[in-house]
């Protein structure tokens, strides 16, 4: 089956804290070859599936620094996250419930 590019949008989950990592960077902004993974996931999807929209869910900590790469990259702004990952689907799936897709990617923005 071939999807339509204009009904499928992505949701990176980009609000988890890395508690278990012991860092106070949360791992979707740790830095390899100086991009973020965050970044690095953006660029990806965008290289693979132009012209897809993108929705980023943040947490409180990082969203100043989540909204700069979203203008940075052109995607939609974030929206906040919730206290659990399906908090977060939920907050993300509200956001982008305008547009009607038919198909949504989530993904971990920290793997």
């Amino acid at each position: 089956m071939k999807i339509d590019k204009e009904n499928l949008m992505i949701i990176l989950l980009a609000g988890g804290l890395g508690k278990r990592l012991d860092k106070k960077t949360s791992k979707q902004l740790i830095t390899f070859k100086s991009i973020s993974i965050l970044e690095r996931n953006i660029k990806k999807f965008n290289e693979y599936l132009d012209n897809v929209k993108i929705q980023v869910v943040s947490n409180k900590k990082d969203f100043k620094k989540i909204t700069e790469i979203t203008n940075e990259y052109k995607i939609l702004p974030p929206v906040l996250g919730g206290k659990s990952r399906h908090k977060s689907v939920f907050n993300g799936l509200e956001a982008i419930k305008f547009f009607n897709p038919k198909f949504v990617l989530v993904h971990d923005s920290a793997r």
